[in-house]
């Protein structure tokens, strides 16, 4: 070989190496691109996934609190006190009551103050006593909320007088005449709902943060605390760099990422978005330098690992061509050299390796080791020289913590290259744990013949972090969706399901989500129409929320959701996914039903105790007049006896009328007493079946061992032969009416599932026809006063309304099944009585002959029609009367008469004062006073819930003449 060849050789040399360190830079720059984007990705995933957790926790909150400010307005309870505050502003007591209801709102809810205000924006009520003042922001959003009668969110502000940060949400209060008359604002303290939600994290970051923005003039307002500058005053003009601004500006209509720096100098990497339905900007951030740690520490480690390949690569070059000139001109003399030098470049480049690297000779004792084996397995190379690899090469599984089989054992029996399992851990010699990736394989010298092995491994610490990291995110969002309480699902636009969370398939009736995957989602929407128009609002507005809709689940039974999907569209914007969530309505539907049904029924129920007492007067009239007319036989009117007895008659007729609308409103008068509800029924047995004729055949069943109940009697009478009288309308010809008792007992898990259920132990009396029965409509009005199914003169349609409202004035509750042409059965639950003493009540028998007396009366009455009525009567029947038709003229009379008085007479309901307060106050003056109350029902005072209380003297509205003779003789002479 010549010169010239010799200088071939070197650019031959040279060209290789160069190729080569092009190469691994090559190589080593696009697998840390590949590093740093796959990190990078993953980043922005997690921070777009946080940023619309917020959002969607914002958003819910936010559509919590304006549907509670809509309840709380629109009551009808509320509303009325409202009313009546602003006719009398001056009512301290209707104040109190307000307040107290306030008190409750914000003690359930968490508000920091509620506001009455007038139209005009003017404060007429607050929870606050110090002054609160609305500033001109929020009288603008008064006089929206009453212009719209829309709830309205404002933004944050600060509130007068106290500098406070605060949220208002109001809605407006509808008068009678169903106009706005002032508006009710719900005060929300944004440190107890609104900042809590900003500062969550669902992962573990030390710089991130989140922070909400709005624009004002072309700047950002920050609106609340950074974690970073907690110290930052709110509502200060946020100084961002112009880069973040103009990141903000590009997608103010839209989300998006950004990177760059933000106001403190920082990089950072942010996901920026609009919260929905509000001028709010919200910036979720993490520093860059957290976020891309991983992927520095990769690229540090592949420069080192590159920059060693390149140094091997150019020093076993030069090893390489010297060893070549040395073999052209010494080739005899460095035949040993040739040898040794092979195996210098051996150990230099073992050395060299940036992986672990530990040579054996064929029984598996160790021949060499470079640094990095010697650092990870904490054994110097003398030390582990011809040790068996097993003492110094010590590995475990990770997770199961078992120790493994050495690899030269392995190699040995294989005889091939082996790898080790994947969660492998190399237990140095100081117990320091470090996770590798391994290999091993045969040195063969010659074919089939071994003689040695190398074990090649590196510390895969970062890595496997990354890996499980990873693995950990993504099984944290499938634990999210599988154990979320609401329905996920995904589906295709013609309702395929691809995926479900075991809610889903609960709430739409299946018992797995396998089971619910093989239905169609479309066939839950209860017409194809409805399906049809959801979809058609999918595609135009992208994302559907809060939409309310019935669904029908898999047994037929149907249901309400709330139901709020996102769209995913493909390149062409055709419609590819759904994604959403159903939110099971129905019991809250059911109650919303049940409280509406009740405030109905209450508002009827005072409706109809006012009339009824008012009509009581005019009948008490009536009466009275018609009596006194009769007795005075030697006037001229008695020729008119017959028009008289007539008269009196209709009042009579009239006056039951009444007990029937109080017995519906609960305002009727009952003396209980503890009796067998079988002896009550059985004793009136004659008289219901001559009540449905000889066509019906009346059974009755009694049960054994009925418990006793306490109730007036009458009430047993007046609810059975308004059923049985029902019942004997709805049968055409022939039938059947059953009466049966028995015993019933109710505990909370039964009464969770059945609404209007309370508790307790009961006594059940049912009644069941085989009539015509009932439809649903007809089932849901059966109990509203004067609501009929018969013809016209045939029914007052008050019936039922009476055995309602003797049902729930003795504490008891009423169910009815009725199907149409499969009869009615009504089901009556009166609580049981348990008292081991009891007084015995028993109604004054009607003397046969009225008796009168010379005693001294005071009459109090302020209907002077009733007063000079009475006073007629008691005159007539030889007392002395003393009249006043107001509370303060009977006191001055008794205070000033100078004889005494027997027996004081006075209405319940007095214009000053109460009948009762008026006895007690007499009571003062003349010690002993008896007294007889009279009014048209007793408004509870001196009754609970029309039960008489013991040892009141009662005479109920209207009366005859003999009525009050024989109340009276029967309270003077007792």
């Amino acid at each position: 070989m010549n010169k010239t060849q010799i200088d071939n050789s070197r650019w031959h040399w040279f060209i290789l190496a160069a190729v080569l360190v092009i190469g691994f830079v090559a190589g080593g720059y696009w697998y840390d691109q590949h590093q740093y984007q796959l990190v990078r990705n993953a980043e922005y995933k997690e921070l777009k996934a946080v940023s619309c957790l917020k959002i969607n926790q914002i958003s819910d909150w936010r559509n919590e609190v304006l549907f509670d400010a809509k309840v709380y307005a629109q009551s009808l309870l509320f509303s009325g006190a409202i009313v009546g505050l602003l006719k009398k502003p001056e009512n301290i007591a209707l104040k109190d009551k307000i307040i107290e209801g306030w008190n409750l709102i914000r003690v359930n809810d968490g508000f920091s103050n509620v506001i009455l205000v007038g139209l005009d924006g003017s404060v007429k009520l607050s929870l606050e006593s110090n002054g609160v003042k609305l500033i001109s922001y929020e009288k603008k959003l008064v006089q929206k909320t009453i212009r719209t009668g829309a709830a309205v969110f404002s933004d944050l502000f600060r509130c007068l007088p106290s500098g406070a940060i605060r949220i208002d949400v109001m809605a407006p209060v509808a008068g009678n005449s169903g106009r706005p008359i002032a508006a009710l604002i719900l005060r929300i303290d944004p440190k107890n709902d609104l900042y809590p939600l900003l500062d969550f994290w669902p992962t573990s970051s030390e710089s991130s943060q989140t922070y909400i923005l709005r624009e004002e003039r072309g700047e950002f307002v920050l609106l609340n605390k950074l974690r970073s500058a907690p110290q930052r005053e709110l509502f200060k003009r946020l100084p961002l760099s112009q880069i973040t601004k103009q990141n903000i500006e590009k997608i103010l209509n839209d989300e998006g990422f950004f990177e760059g720096e933000d106001s403190r100098g920082v990089n950072v990497v942010a996901h920026i978005s609009q919260v929905p339905e509000t001028g709010w900007i919200m910036v979720c951030q993490v520093d860059k330098s957290e976020i891309l740690a991983d992927a520095r520490y990769h690229a540090h480690l592949i420069g080192i690992v590159v920059f060693l390949l390149i140094l091997v690569t150019f020093v076993g070059s030069a090893f390489i061509h010297r060893h070549k000139r040395a073999k052209i001109y010494e080739r005899l003399f460095r035949a040993e050299k040739e040898r040794n030098d092979l195996l210098e470049e051996f150990r230099i480049t073992l050395y060299s390796i940036g992986d672990g690297v530990i040579s054996m000779d064929e029984n598996g004792r160790i021949r060499h080791m470079n640094p990095v084996a010697e650092r990870l397995t904490g054994w110097s190379e003398a030390d582990a020289r011809d040790k068996p690899l097993r003492e110094v090469f010590h590995i475990i599984n990770e997770k199961t913590r078992e120790n493994l089989e050495s690899p030269d054992g392995r190699v040995i029996q294989k005889e091939g290259i082996v790898r080790l399992p994947a969660d492998t851990l190399l237990i140095a010699r100081d117990g320091t744990e470090h996770p590798i990736a391994d290999s091993a394989a045969p040195i063969n010298k010659e074919k089939d013949k071994l003689t040695g092995i190398v074990v090649v491994f590196s510390d895969v610490a970062a890595e496997r972090k990354t890996q499980r990291d990873l693995q950990i995110s993504e099984e944290r969002y499938r634990n999210f969706f599988m154990e979320d309480i609401t329905g996920d699902f995904i589906s295709t636009p013609d309702g395929k399901l691809l995926d479900c969370n075991p809610a889903y398939a609960s709430i739409l009736g299946f018992e797995s989500v396998e089971e619910a995957k093989q239905h169609n989602t479309a066939d839950f929407y209860p017409a194809p129409e409805i399906r049809d128009e959801f979809l058609e609002l999918l595609n135009r507005e992208r994302r559907i929320k809060n939409y309310e809709l019935e669904m029908h689940r898999c047994d037929g039974n149907s249901i309400y959701v709330i139901e709020n999907v996102i769209g995913e569209f493909d390149a062409h914007d055709n419609l590819v996914e759904i994604h959403g969530y159903l939110f099971d309505i129905t019991e809250r539907k059911k109650l919303e039903m049940q409280f509406l049904q009740a405030q109905k029924m209450e508002a009827v129920g005072r409706l109809a105790g006012g009339v009824a007492h008012d009509f009581n007067n005019m009948l008490s009239v009536i009466l009275g007049y018609s009596d006194i007319l009769l007795l005075e036989g030697d006037k001229p009117c008695t020729d008119f006896n017959d028009e008289l007895l007539e008269i009196k008659k209709a009042a009579q007729r009239s006056a039951n009328l009444t007990r029937q609308l109080l017995a519906f409103a609960r305002k009727q008068v009952i003396v209980p007493t503890v009796m067998d509800i079988n002896d009550s029924v059985e004793g009136i047995l004659k008289m219901l079946r001559r009540l449905i004729g000889e066509d019906i055949d009346l059974v009755w069943k009694p049960g054994r061992d009925v418990w006793k109940v306490k109730m007036d009697p009458s009430q047993i009478d007046q609810i059975l032969a308004n059923l049985l009288v029902n019942a004997r309308d709805a049968i055409d010809g022939a039938g059947k009416v059953t009466i049966e008792t028995e015993n019933a007992i109710f505990d909370q898990s039964y009464c969770d599932s059945h609404l209007g259920f309370v508790p307790g132990e009961y006594v059940l009396m049912s009644v069941s026809d085989d009539g015509c029965g009932m439809d649903e409509i007809t089932l849901a009005k059966i109990f509203e006063p004067f609501f009929t199914t018969k013809e016209q003169g045939k029914g007052t349609g008050l019936g039922l309304a009476t055995v309602y409202g003797i049902v729930k004035q003795n504490n008891g509750f009423i169910n009815v099944y009725s199907e149409p042409g499969k009869g009615t059965k009504f089901s009556i639950y009166i609580p049981r009585f348990n008292e081991t003493k009891m007084a015995a009540f028993q109604k004054e028998p009607m003397p046969e002959t009225v008796k009168g007396g010379t005693e001294t009366i005071l009459l109090v009455e302020d209907d002077m029609q009733i007063l000079n009525m009475a006073r007629q009567m008691l005159e007539d029947l030889g007392y002395m009367v003393l009249s006043a038709d107001t509370p303060t003229e009977g006191l001055h009379i008794a205070e000033t008469y100078s004889w005494h008085i027997d027996l004081l007479i006075t209405d319940v309901i007095l214009p000053e004062i109460s009948g009762r307060d008026l006895v007690k106050k007499l009571s003062a003056i003349m010690p002993g006073l008896k007294c007889i109350y009279m009014s048209g029902y007793t408004a509870n005072t001196i009754a609970h819930r029309g039960v008489l209380e013991e040892g009141i003297n009662f005479l109920q509205k209207p009366f005859s003449r003999n009525q009050l003779a024989s109340k009276v003789r029967n309270v003077l002479d007792s």
